[in-house]
């Protein structure tokens, strides 16, 4: 749980990475400005679908703010075997007093208002061309 009394709000996939990225989470936590928490590291299935050829642990991390210690963001990235990682790929925010999480549940139109381009097989030029449209959309209106 992010924050217990704050408002909630429900977005799609794009959505949080666009207001992640806006609020520039992933730099100050380069910076070292959050306590981070490595609460979920698990190996990495060999030959699995979702994970990088090179990957060797699925890692889930939390963004702590040292100052008050509120948990700012819940963050999903893959370690790779060079001591590197993926992108951090938010799951859950709290921005401005909001909660902003991914829609819930589990039957096909869920799937498709919690992550729009699986209507598109993935890295085709439809998903590729959709990607575009959602970082266009981020940088011009913010969401």
């Amino acid at each position: 749980m992010v924050s217990p009394n704050a408002p909630e709000r429900r977005l799609d996939v794009w959505s949080l990475r666009c207001l992640f990225n806006l609020a520039g989470l992933y730099d100050r936590w380069l910076k070292g400005e959050f306590a981070d928490i490595l609460p979920k590291k698990r190996a990495v299935t060999p030959g699995s679908p979702n994970a990088p050829p090179n990957s060797t642990f699925s890692v889930t991390a939390y963004y702590i703010d040292r100052i008050d210690g509120h948990q700012l963001a819940e963050v999903h990235f893959f370690e790779l075997s060079d001591g590197s990682s993926t992108e951090h790929d938010p799951k859950n925010l709290h921005l401005d007093g909001i909660d902003y999480r991914r829609h819930k549940g589990s039957r096909w139109w869920n799937e498709i208002r919690r992550d729009p381009s699986t209507l598109f097989p993935r890295h085709s030029w439809l998903y590729n061309r959709y990607a575009d449209w959602r970082r266009y959309k981020c940088k011009r209106w913010g969401r």
